[in-house]
């Protein structure tokens, strides 16, 4: 268990000037927090909110809302008046984007804010705020560790110990497990719907929240808003409002110590301490207030239970405050999600190359010219601010929306995919292949920390011709794909490559069955099946482009999937008069819900369905439908989808993909400004179990859960935010798996079948916030698993199975040296796997280069099973006198922790959590 040396209770009370334990005039302390919650974008760009007056034409912005120079600069006045630190003054600032941006544009300023030390706390410390039910988990680490980074280069010495959430819109069940393998002692948040918070403010506001493996953190529920305390100064009577938040949160504040937030978005600071002082100069009987923060509030917190005794720790399960927002503009999931696997593989395959090199290289061999590691890090820190809770969430105004955030995710995933392909094109040139005569060589790299195999496709450039490929499994097929690319099967180890050999010459007969692979035409053109060893599957003109039947090929015999007469992938229309944060069935800001129905005028009309390709390896069909209606005012509204099947040899699963946009009016687009005609819609893909769904298992942001969210409304669907797979079930059986990497939205609906929301277009004003349209097209990919051999999340099969789906293989062509490599030049042997877990139920997640020591590896590995686990992991070619050190997700030290001798390439440790992170180096450190 990570454990940090702290101050004691005593120690902190010291600190503060409270009465120490057992005085008659501190009884009950009230900690008054200062802050200011920045949010990156959301009304405004993050350059405006950085240094520009937001304009009085914005609403929310005309009380007391200033930038943050103006509040870090206030700041640093109230902490260091006249250049000398005032004892009793703390000011916490959570965002470092824009501690990072004052810095770099404000230095004299900055310089101040340093003078405070640690008066100056870090509550926090991301680049931004984030979101924790939507963002990839890796890339939510690193919103964490690029803070850190920074931290450490320019505020040498201030902690990080908590993770600040006051405004994200929900909360992840499986949080705790990210928060221990930061290193976290605990999370504030603040947003949950009434039946959360009747139970917290019975059960106390404080708790021990527990993950299902295990991990815990200390939680705080901020009763009255992180914005409660912004009023203290309210009609110039400080007193009387501090004791209103004490007669407010005392009935929840089950230990000596209440915490009243003063910190709303982009507020001023104000002079707590004097309030303070003024107050405790009449308080109420037993009660002392002080200026203080969030961390010293958990310290004090934890030290009365260490008093008294510690609460059980307990799962928590929040109800969502909103779910529209999993699925509004879809562009941002999408674009964050790849970028974030981009990066990561980018990672992998440049710390293939640097440790090739390193353990190939001496004087007489000349390595080629390859630094990726600041292209990377300028990817991570382009990528990182979208996992904000108006960012990725898709919650902004239009205008910060296209001129902002989707300009930055376009750049992350640019870099993310520029320099993966770099990182695999540097190691791939230095391959020693052998190629037989006619032969043309090929690496193909795996960023998954574990073995993978499956369809290759790469540009056909040097081997047009290429009819059969050679690999250590064989010699099998090539299909050309339609647009010219070439296809092959291939496996590669795990964070590693193989080699291939693609040849004109043909290949010899197949002979393996579960490679099988077909497809066929009814002769009146009106329906198409895709079939291979594990499945059967029929798309029809009469199911309107769906699934008309869908089996089960298991065992020979076809068992089938869908609900007699139902269409399987089939598009539901519902109109919905929610917004970009919330659904049409969940309340509006007055305890009112809206419209979610679905549209019974509604017609979908069959453009085309054709094979795209029908080849030996591959199959693709493509479906284009247009959807018809007329709304309340009989204005016509029609909108088309082009919705793709493909089938892979070998696969168990059904690939699908909608490319469309939500329709509005009959060109989906606003009338004028900001007025629509129409009704706004959410356009769900629609899958009829011949069993209705009563359970299921899902991803989370790096867990998984079972638990089915508890709505606070009364009409269904819910919809929960899942990540990467979901196992659908009922009477607890499997009814399939679905795989996905971009469409956070599923539920179930009123009759028992699984819905996804791909696509919305909302722009109702409910006064929650932001109102915002999308216009925009958008493709989603998804799979539909057959059932037999679906496994329990806590084997994570149906994780890695998924990762594989979302991550193929990546082929890059091989330019060796003409006559090959001799004596002396640098080159690569023909298979490398830089780290594998050989033995105990994990994967490893990132595989990357320390901070601290770039020529050390750091590994994160997943262990998925909710019981401590004995893993070995296995390296290669990466030096000698190796050891392995524990470490947090932010590469800081975890007291008690010791490293692990690496022998014969090898060291074994205890996973007890679902997160670890270790640091191999050479000597240990």
């Amino acid at each position: 268990m990570i454990s940090n040396t702290q101050p004691t209770e005593e120690q902190i009370r010291i600190e503060l000037g409270i009465p120490p334990l057992g005085s008659p005039k501190a009884q009950k302390v009230i900690i008054l927090s200062q802050s200011s919650h920045l949010d990156w974008d959301w009304l405004l760009p993050f350059p405006t909110l950085l240094d520009n007056q937001p304009p009085d034409t914005i609403p929310y912005f005309k009380d007391n809302v200033k930038p943050a120079k103006d509040i870090f600069t206030a700041a640093a006045g109230f902490l260091c008046p006249g250049g000398t630190l005032r004892p009793a003054y703390y000011y916490s600032i959570c965002e470092m984007g824009f501690l990072e941006g004052f810095a770099a544009k404000y230095p004299a300023a900055f310089d101040t804010l340093k003078q405070a030390g640690n008066n100056l706390r870090i509550v926090g410390g991301g680049i931004t705020s984030p979101d924790n039910l939507l963002p990839d988990g890796e890339c939510f680490i690193r919103n964490y560790l690029l803070g850190r980074q920074w931290l450490d280069a320019n505020l040498t010495g201030l902690p990080m110990n908590q993770a600040w959430l006051p405004d994200d819109f929900g909360h992840d069940s499986q949080l705790p497990a990210l928060m221990q393998a930061l290193g976290f002692q605990g999370v504030g948040f603040s947003r949950l719907p009434a039946a959360n918070r009747q139970a917290l403010l019975s059960d106390g506001v404080d708790f021990i929240w527990q993950a299902a493996d295990g991990s815990t953190t200390f939680a705080h529920y901020m009763q009255a808003t992180y914005c409660q305390g912004d009023d203290i100064n309210k009609y110039n009577n400080p007193s009387d409002q501090i004791n209103n938040y004490y007669n407010t949160n005392k009935g929840a504040s089950l230990t000596d110590y209440v915490f009243v937030p003063v910190g709303c978005d982009f507020r001023m600071p104000q002079d707590l301490p004097t309030f303070a002082s003024d107050y405790n100069n009449n308080p109420q009987p037993g009660v002392y207030a002080v200026a203080a923060t969030f961390d010293h509030y958990v310290g004090l917190v934890n030290g009365f239970w260490q008093r008294e005794a510690y609460p059980t720790p307990q799962p928590f399960y929040p109800t969502p405050y909103w779910t529209g927002y999993y699925a509004s503009r879809p562009a941002n999931k999408i674009l964050h999600h790849a970028a974030s696997r981009a990066l990561v593989g980018a990672e992998v395959f440049g710390k293939i190359y640097e440790t090739l090199q390193l353990g190939a290289a001496d004087e007489s061999r000349t390595p080629i010219a390859y630094t990726p590691n600041q292209t990377v890090a300028d990817g991570w820190q382009t990528l990182t601010p979208s996992t904000h809770h108006d960012y990725i969430t898709g919650t902004a105004l239009d205008a910060v929306y296209t001129g902002e955030q989707q300009p930055l995710l376009i750049k992350a995933a640019a870099i993310g995919d520029s320099a993966r392909q770099a990182a695999a094109a540097a190691t791939a040139a230095l391959i020693n292949a052998a190629p037989q005569s006619g032969e043309t060589p090929v690496a193909v790299f795996n960023q998954l920390g574990f073995d993978s195999a499956g369809l290759v496709e790469m540009p056909a450039l040097l081997c047009s011709n290429a009819a059969s490929v050679r690999t250590s499994g064989g010699t099998s097929i090539v299909q050309t794909a339609a647009n010219g690319d070439l296809l092959f099967m291939a496996s590669a180890p795990s964070l590693g490559y193989d080699t291939a050999y693609l040849s004109a010459s043909p290949p010899p007969p197949p002979t393996d069955p579960t490679m099988s692979l077909f497809s066929s035409q009814s002769p009146d053109g009106r329906n198409f099946a895709l079939s291979n060893y594990y499945l059967n599957a029929v798309v029809s003109v009469d199911s309107f482009g769906g699934l008309s039947f869908l089996q089960d090929m298991s065992g020979g015999t076809g068992v089938e999937l869908l609900a007699a007469g139902e269409t399987g992938n089939d598009l539901a229309f519902y109109i919905d008069s929610g917004d970009i944060y919330r659904f049409g069935n969940e309340p509006d800001n007055y305890g009112n819900p809206g419209t979610l129905v679905l549209d019974l005028k509604g017609q979908l009309t069959v453009k085309s369905i054709e094979w795209l390709e029908q080849g030996p390896l591959r199959l693709r069909l493509q479906t284009t439908v247009q959807f018809n209606s007329m709304d309340a005012n009989n204005n016509p509204v029609s909108a088309t989808y082009i919705r793709e099947y493909t089938l892979v040899a070998g696969e168990p699963f059904l690939r699908m993909s909608i490319t469309g946009g939500a329709p509005l009016t009959a060109d989906g687009f606003p009338t004028s400004g900001t007025t629509y005609k129409g009704n706004p819609y959410s356009v769900m893909v629609r899958f009829p179990f011949i069993n209705p769904v009563d359970a299921m298992s899902h991803g989370t942001t790096y867990h998984w859960d079972s638990q089915l969210p508890t709505p606070s409304w009364t009409t269904p669907p819910t919809f929960l935010a899942s990540h990467d797979f979901l196992l659908p079930a009922a009477a607890s059986q499997y009814q399939a798996a679905i795989y996905h990497s971009s469409i956070p939205a599923w539920a179930i609906d009123g009759n028992g079948a699984l819905i996804g929301c791909v696509l919305r277009n909302t722009p109702g004003d409910t006064n929650l916030g932001a109102t915002g349209s999308d216009t925009g097209v958008h493709t989603h990919h998804y799979a539909i698993r057959m059932p037999s051999a679906v496994q329990a999340p806590s084997t994570g099969a149906q994780l890695c199975e998924s990762l594989g789906f979302q991550t193929p293989l990546l082929g890059t062509y091989i330019n060796m040296p003409t006559g090959g490599y001799s004596q002396g030049m640098l080159s690569f042997p023909t298979t490398f796997s830089l780290a594998s877990v050989t033995s105990g139920d994990a994967i490893i997640t990132a595989a990357k280069s320390a901070e601290a020591d770039s020529s050390a590896l750091v590994l994160r590995i997943y262990q998925p099973t909710n019981t401590p686990v004995d893993v070995t992991v296995s390296l290669t070619a990466f030096g000698n006198s190796l050891s392995a050190l524990q470490v947090t997700a932010l590469e800081t030290d975890i007291d008690g922790q010791r490293s692990i001798a690496v022998n014969n390439g090898a060291f074994s440790f205890n996973a007890e959590f679902a997160l670890t992170t270790l640091i191999i180096s050479n000597g240990g450190q």
